[in-house]
């Protein structure tokens, strides 16, 4: 499960209010909007905008641009002169001026698709952004088909009839859109949807409605491209993949995707769950997600455990992996590394990287992605990215997995040296359970030290013992000399060939 933090959020889904130059919009001149917003089977929406003005004056309305959204404007009546802005915060959208002198109509349109996303029973709409000057009175109508029942709707609803909800607009909506949580009256029926990737080494299987088959193909995509790379990091892919989409809490954005934590500790195959709205998200974060969230199925599989101490690891490598893989296949990612990089600064000013292994439910998670991240970005881009971290994959296999930081950590050490043992010192993690390195490596040198010298020892007292012997052992009237261990005759009064005297031997008494 990957939590962004409420940066993204208001980055993606463009909610920040534009800032606003003085002068551009006054509250002279009587202007009037009206959203038709007509919803057909599949979640598409078909908008109409009409805008009625009179008197003098500038107003603005936030229109779609940048997205496979064209919008078409007719000015129908009246003197109207009318240009664009961008603000580089609102992705999707710019910002249309209006300057007016006498009265004017004008009618824009536009096919919206996406506005109603749905899986099983549940749906949710969502409009375009909603964003307008001061001198705006705003309606807003939304046709709903196949409402059965409304969970939530921001803003409030101004009245209801039957299929369609009103609302009136004074001033712009909380986040700039108007949002509704609800059940159909017939649910969509999902299927398996199947995709092969790298030449048919592997399945994709999606359970999904064919309304979705976009969003299976743009996964399908990625994790072709990817493919190679994931293979080559982690030694092995699965042969089949599961997915599932899901939906969220209207306005709980934050988790974009999960996999289930008995899947990870199991090493099975999926389902790896997408949140659907990633198809109104802009280019980067359905892959970006997609990878992440597999990243945590090939932990799974080579023995990294779902368990709160290791909650930091999977997160790290996950986030890392996905954008250092992107980044080679030439997606830009580089908005995304700053909101981790934003979140890791915050995170610092409260906490230390050591506390990383108590990870946290609530408002700080997001933090604790942040710094997860820059732990793992910090040790790849020192020890060798990506090649790095394959082999400290080998290493956790070769041990047959692991279960707490300490092995990770020690797994790390194997690959990477001992210097890492004083990085994560100076970071603030308990470090005693795996003692310093240095002074296990020179208790083992000086553990070989006294085994060569016992080993010496023993064999120089073995090698005395044997030359020492003063017995002659006597084999058919000859003997062996008792210093040099060569057989002489038993009538030898010395030795020829240590020359050393044989008399003081006593051979009358052997009969």
């Amino acid at each position: 499960m990957k939590k962004l933090i409420l940066i993204l959020f208001i980055l993606v889904f463009s909610l920040v209010y534009p800032s606003q130059i003085a002068g551009l919009s006054t509250k002279w001149g009587n202007i009037t909007v009206k959203y038709d917003i007509n919803v057909v089977y599949n979640g598409t929406a078909l908008v109409d905008i009409n805008i009625h003005g009179a008197g003098s004056g500038t107003a603005f309305l936030y229109l779609p641009h940048n997205i496979s959204i064209s919008y078409n404007m007719q000015i129908i009546e009246g003197n109207v002169k009318t240009y664009v802005k961008y603000n580089p915060a609102i992705y999707f959208y710019h910002c249309r001026f209006f300057e007016y002198n006498g009265e004017f109509r004008i009618k824009v349109s536009f096919t919206f698709p996406y506005a109603v996303l749905m899986a099983g029973k549940r749906a949710w709409f969502m409009s375009p952004l909603i964003n307008f000057s001061n001198n705006i009175y705003m309606e807003v109508s939304v046709h709903l088909p196949n409402l059965k029942t409304i969970i939530k709707s921001y803003p409030i609803i101004s009245w209801r009839n039957g299929d369609i909800l009103y609302y009136k607009l004074y001033s712009p909506p909380p986040n700039k859109r108007i949002a509704v949580d609800y059940q159909l009256k017939e649910g969509i029926t999902e299927v398996n949807i199947t995709r092969t990737i790298a030449n048919g080494a592997s399945t994709l299987i999606f359970q999904t409605h064919p309304f979705y088959e976009e969003i299976v193909d743009k996964i399908a995509l990625i994790m072709n491209k990817a493919y190679p790379k994931l293979k080559e990091v982690f030694g092995d892919f699965p042969n089949e993949l599961h997915f599932k989409f899901y939906l969220p809490s209207l306005l709980d954005l934050s988790t974009l995707g999960y996999v289930m934590s008995e899947i990870v500790s199991t090493g099975e195959k999926g389902p790896v769950y997408l949140n659907l709205a990633l198809l109104r998200f802009k280019e980067g974060y359905l892959e970006e997600v997609t990878i992440h969230e597999y990243v945590h199925v090939a932990l799974g599989r080579i023995g990294v455990k779902a368990v709160r101490n290791l909650r930091w690891v999977h997160e790290g490598l996950a986030e890392y992996l996905a954008m250092e893989i992107l980044k080679e296949l030439g997606y830009d990612v580089s908005d995304m590394e700053k909101l981790r990089m934003a979140a890791y600064e915050r995170y610092q000013m409260y906490h230390s990287l050591g506390e990383l292994v108590y990870w946290p439910t609530g408002p700080e998670e997001t933090l604790y992605y942040g710094a997860a991240y820059y732990v793992i970005k910090t040790l790849g881009d020192e020890y060798g990215g990506l090649n790095f971290y394959s082999r400290v994959f080998q290493e956790i296999k070769a041990r047959g997995g692991i279960k707490t930081t300490k092995a990770f950590i020690e797994c790390l050490i194997s690959a990477g040296g001992y210097s890492i043992y004083y990085r994560f010192k100076s970071w603030g993690f308990n470090m005693e359970d795996l003692g310093n390195p240095f002074m296990r490596q020179l208790r083992y040198i000086l553990l070989v030290i006294v085994l060569t010298i016992a080993i010496v020892i023993f064999a120089v007292y073995f090698l005395k013992r044997t030359k020492t012997v003063k017995q002659p052992t006597s084999i058919s009237g000859l003997t062996r000399c008792p210093y040099c261990g060569a057989i002489v005759d038993e009538s030898s009064m010395f030795c020829p060939y240590c020359g050393r005297e044989l008399r003081r031997v006593s051979f009358e008494q052997r009969s």
